[in-house]
Order: C-alpha cells, then sequence, then structure tokens
C-alpha cells in the first residue's frame, strides 16, 4: 500500500490494517526536504490550548513487523528515518530494517537510526543503528522541522 503525502501539517491518528504488510509513506515531491513524516509518542500529553495530544489506546500488533525498507530511487531522494522516543511492542523484528527486493535497494544505503526507545521490541545491535545523544539532540521534530529558515509550525513555543 502507498499513502502519497501532500506538503502540509498533518496531526492524525493511522490504523494500518493486519492485512496491508508493507507500507509506503510516498513524499508528494521529488525534492526529500519537501515532506517530513514524524511519529511522536504523545499520547495523552497535553496540547496547547487545552485538550491531549495522541491517542488515548494503545496499538496491538500480532506479527513480526519492520520499521522500514527503502523505496528504489527514481531520483535524487534517499529514505531517512529516525525512530526515537518511542515505546516499541514485541512485534518489532530484532532485525527492523529490511532490503527492498526488486530492484534491489540495501538498507544500509540509506540512513536509518533508532534512539532512546523502550519496549519489548526496542534494541540495540548491529542491525540496529542508533544516534549519539548528540545527534538525537539535532533530530527532534521540532528541531528538523524550524530547518534553515525558522519556520515553527503554529503551537510549539
Amino acid at each position: 500500500m502507498i499513502i502519497a503525502i501532500k506538503a502540509g501539517t498533518y496531526r492524525e491518528v493511522i490504523n494500518i490494517p493486519a492485512t496491508k504488510p508493507y507500507i509506503t509513506l510516498l513524499g508528494g515531491t521529488a525534492r526529500p526536504e519537501d515532506t517530513v513524516i514524524t511519529f511522536d509518542n504523545w499520547s495523552r500529553s497535553p496540547a496547547p490550548g487545552g485538550g491531549t495530544l495522541g491517542t488515548s489506546g494503545s496499538a496491538t500488533a500480532t506479527l513480526n513487523a519492520h520499521l522500514g525498507r527503502p523505496w528504489p530511487a527514481t531520483s535524487d531522494a534517499r529514505a531517512q528515518v529516525t525512530v526515537r522516543d518511542t515505546w516499541l511492542p514485541a512485534a518489532i523484528s530484532s532485525s527492523p530494517w529490511q532490503n527492498w527486493t526488486s530492484p534491489p535497494v540495501d538498507w544500509h544505503t540509506v540512513r536509518y537510526a533508532e534512539y532512546d526507545n523502550r519496549g519489548p521490541g526496542a534494541g540495540v545491535n548491529a542491525n540496529r543503528p542508533q544516534l549519539t545523544p548528540a545527534q538525537a539532540a539535532q533530530q527532534t521534530p521540532f528541531t528538523y522541522l524550524l530547518g534553515q529558515d525558522n519556520w515553527t509550525p503554529e503551537g510549539w513555543l
């Protein structure tokens, strides 16, 4: 299943059915900086102006899941994924990054990283590149979206 993401800021709950083994979130342009996807574990965190962020429930999985695999390049874009500060269920494979099979793309040729994840699906091994604390400080949703033009999403300050 491919989900095309147009430019914009979205805060949505997404349910992924068990019948869809591979989900691809594809940016709407050829420029990788035009589409940024962040997953925040802010369940029940206070929202600006009242209410809460995130979902009040939790996801349950009964399968062996992966965090990602690289899409074959059709331009100069290359995947960059950081999974950080996240509770990972036991369903996450101990080798969470997978190769694309046809045409072959090795996951080591893109930038996948993890940082400070928790839960039975979290781990540190040769198949799970980790950010250093200094790298993690530069890869928060806020610092990434701030970019070089200092754009700030409404309600984040």
